[in-house]
């Protein structure tokens, strides 16, 4: 299960074409993208058809956090 923004971001999929979906400003997209459960069901129905994925497979739970580069 992947996080939205990582699978937006692999795919080349701008952050306008996303907001410009939902009918919704791109400030208020990416500010639901970093704290996903604030999408509502509509709006994520719409995302996993877009992206055409399952509802499941997308990480709709957790905050999206940047990976911490490990120190050596």
């Amino acid at each position: 299960m992947k996080q939205l923004r990582t699978i937006r971001k692999e795919r080349g999929i701008p952050v306008s074409s996303m907001a410009e979906l939902l009918e919704i400003s791109e400030s208020t997209y990416r500010a639901y993208e970093l704290n996903p459960p604030l999408f509502r069901m509509n709006q994520m129905m719409i995302l996993a058809d877009a992206l055409q994925m399952e509802l499941e497979d997308i990480d709709w739970y957790r905050p999206y956090r940047k990976e911490a580069k490990v120190r050596r």
